[in-house]
């Protein structure tokens, strides 16, 4: 019975709505992340750019974060690194 009672209350209060919202909207953000994931390693071959800059990352001469930038403004460009 208190159940009910909270549920109907919820539902007239809008809560149960501002809830579901809000998990459809974290679950979005994980789909939206995966398959961001996905085609950044996959499909874009950011693995080779880095491979391919990691002698560098190792000597000091360039840092992690500067690849990283690097493979982000060649994705932000459209490019397939």
């Amino acid at each position: 019975r208190h159940l009910d009672t909270h549920h109907q209350w919820q539902a007239e209060s809008g809560a149960l709505l501002r809830k579901r919202r809000a998990r459809l909207l974290e679950r979005t953000r994980e789909v939206v992340d995966r398959a961001t994931r996905r085609w950044i390693w996959d499909e874009a071959h950011a693995e080779r750019w880095i491979q391919e800059r990691l002698d560098e990352v190792v000597a000091g001469r360039v840092s992690p974060y500067e690849v990283a930038a690097e493979v982000l403004d060649s994705l932000k460009q459209g490019e397939r690194v």
